[in-house]
């Protein structure tokens, strides 16, 4: 028999989940942001070179990280669209009127050109990434667009003197020196992030099942149920028979009526063919599908159906292709007594 504290217990939503859930959370959160702070720092201690000076000295190679200060860019010349990928090219010009080619993300491009178009005079942006040699495509691409875009009595863009104009690289915005512990953070968080978020669910999923049961019985009455002493209780299973209900912990609060109960069975849970939980499933008149108890052993839930079956001996135990039909056969014809009695 329970006491008072036990049955108040009970009948308590149990906050557990809610707690680890936010713990989880926080250190979800904690990992995030110092990944991010990590991130934004991505370019100290790092050397970089100054995009101008390489191309002056024939010095530019691929996969060197450069620096340059921009006072124009042009909308993009040329795109390129990958499964999840998109690659969009411009001209930009710094103070000296030299031309380069850029790759950019649609929000650089967009912040850049809100900038230049606030402060054309004194605009300035320094772009940071890396350099690599123009492929054949891109140079054919520039070639036609800067053609298009100057003046008749301007010297035309070949593949002669592109290197003079443009040089042999372009910068890709895009790719940086992102530290790799980092990202590493970053991603972890996301995950723990993602773990918390099912512990919350389940947690709030549970404490709103259980206020939504205690407003359909009778809380008093399932107290007077659990301090009874005839009660079968097993803590660890999550499950109280009384003598008028089952009540279940494991999901929130699940009460039922023994004679609302046709067919209850074993569930076996099998993970790369290992058995990591067996279930009590209580099947409804209305055909509804209830897990009510849990364990590693399946003893001791075997004594609990047995315990269920003592209380209701019309109840079906075990899962057998009998039962299965009997089951169906069952509930449809509680729906058809239904439909009639309407």
């Amino acid at each position: 028999m329970e006491t008072n504290l036990q049955v108040e217990k009970i009948l308590k939503p149990k906050k557990v989940l809610l707690i680890v859930g936010l713990i989880i959370l926080a250190v979800a959160a904690g990992l995030i942001i110092t990944g991010c702070i990590m991130n934004q720092n991505k370019y100290e201690g790092v050397q970089m070179h100054t995009y101008n000076d390489l191309i002056s000295k024939d010095e530019d190679k691929e996969e060197m990280l450069v620096k340059l200060e921009i006072t124009n860019i042009s909308p993009a010349f040329a795109e390129k669209k990958g499964k999840n990928t998109k690659e969009n090219y411009h001209f930009a010009v710094d103070e000296y009127n030299y031309w380069y080619i850029v790759r950019l993300t649609d929000a650089t491009y967009q912040k850049m050109k809100s900038e230049l178009e606030a402060n054309k005079e004194n605009f300035k942006y320094v772009l940071k990434g890396y350099i690599y040699n123009d492929p054949a495509d891109l140079k054919r691409l520039a070639i036609s667009a800067y053609n298009q875009g100057m003046s008749a009595d301007v010297e035309k863009l070949t593949n002669s003197n592109f290197k003079d104009y443009l040089g042999s690289t372009y910068l890709d915005e895009t790719k940086t020196p992102t530290d790799g512990t980092a990202m590493t953070l970053i991603g972890v968080g996301i995950g723990v992030a993602i773990l918390s978020a099912v512990f919350l669910i389940i947690s709030i999923s549970h404490i709103s099942k259980l206020k939504s049961t205690l407003k359909k019985y009778n809380a008093e009455e399932l107290k007077e149920e659990l301090k009874n002493i005839n009660i079968e209780e097993y803590k660890k299973q999550s499950i109280y028979l009384t003598n008028k209900y089952i009540i279940s912990t494991m999901n929130g609060l699940d009460v039922l009526e023994y004679s609302d109960i046709l067919w209850v069975y074993n569930e076996k849970r099998r993970q790369n063919g290992i058995v990591v939980g067996i279930w009590i499933m209580a099947c409804t008149k209305n055909n509804k599908r209830i897990q009510i108890a849990s364990a590693m052993k399946e003893d001791i839930l075997i004594e609990i159906m047995t315990k269920i079956k003592e209380r209701n001996q019309d109840i079906l135990i075990g899962f057998t292709p009998e039962n299965t039909k009997q089951y169906k056969e069952l509930v449809k014809n509680i729906k058809m007594e239904k439909t009639n009695e309407n």
